[in-house]
C-alpha cells in the first residue's frame, strides 16, 4: 500500500475466457480469513483472490480504520493484480465494504454479490429470536456473559464465535463442531 502497510493476499484460479476475477471480501472486520472453501468452488471458472483487510489475520495495522481507507487498499490491490474490472463478492462486513467500493468507484466493479449483510435489517429481530432457540439456555447464557465483558483472551475469543456460529449449521449434531473449527484460528487476544 502506498503507506507502506502490507496486506496478506491470496490468489486462486485461472483466467477463463473474458470471466472478469473475483475478489471475496470477509467480514468483521477483525476476523481472519475464512473464504478459502468459497474461493475453491469457482476458482476453476475464474481467478479468486483474497485478503486480510487491515488489523485482520496477516495484515496488521494500528491505524485508524475508515471506510475511505479500506476503499482505497482494495483499489490498489486491484491495481497490484492488473485488474481493471472485478466482481466483488462481500460478505457481512463485507458487503459495506464492497458497496462503498462501487460507489466509490464504478469504473472497477463488474458485478456484486452481497452475502448476509447490512441490508438484512427488518429481518434481523427474527433472525436473532431464532439463534437463541437454537442454543441451549447454557450456551444464551455463556453467549450472553461473553458479549458483555468489555476485552476478551484469544480462547475466549474462539469461544464466542463458535457460540455465535454454532446456529448457523443445520446438523445440530455436528453444529458446534464446525462452528469451532471456523473459529479456532481466531486467536487475537481483544484484551
Amino acid at each position: 500500500m502506498a503507506d507502506g502497510v502490507r496486506l496478506r493476499t491470496w490468489t486462486t484460479g485461472v483466467p477463463v475466457g473474458s470471466r472478469p476475477p473475483v475478489v471475496l471480501l470477509h467480514g468483521g472486520p477483525g476476523i481472519a480469513d475464512y473464504l478459502a472453501p468459497v474461493a475453491e468452488l469457482i476458482d476453476d471458472l475464474c481467478p479468486v483472490h483474497r485478503y486480510d483487510q487491515r488489523g485482520t489475520g496477516g495484515s496488521p495495522w494500528d491505524g485508524t480504520h475508515t471506510i475511505a481507507r479500506h476503499v482505497d487498499d482494495l483499489v490498489s490491490l486491484l491495481d497490484a493484480w492488473g485488474h481493471q474490472r472485478v466482481v466483488l463478492v462481500g460478505h457481512s462486513y463485507g458487503t459495506d465494504l464492497a458497496s462503498h467500493v462501487l460507489l466509490a468507484r464504478p469504473d472497477r466493479v463488474a458485478g456484486l454479490v452481497q452475502v448476509a449483510g447490512p441490508f438484512l435489517e427488518p429481518w434481523r429481530a427474527q433472525y436473532r429470536a431464532a439463534e437463541r432457540a437454537r442454543r441451549s439456555p447454557d450456551q444464551q447464557a455463556r453467549l450472553d456473559a461473553l458479549g458483555a465483558q468489555p476485552s476478551r483472551t484469544g480462547a475466549e475469543e474462539v469461544e464466542f464465535l463458535a457460540l455465535s456460529w454454532c446456529t448457523d449449521h443445520a446438523d445440530r449434531d455436528r453444529a458446534w463442531g464446525w462452528a469451532m473449527a471456523a473459529a479456532a484460528p481466531f486467536t487475537r487476544s481483544t484484551s
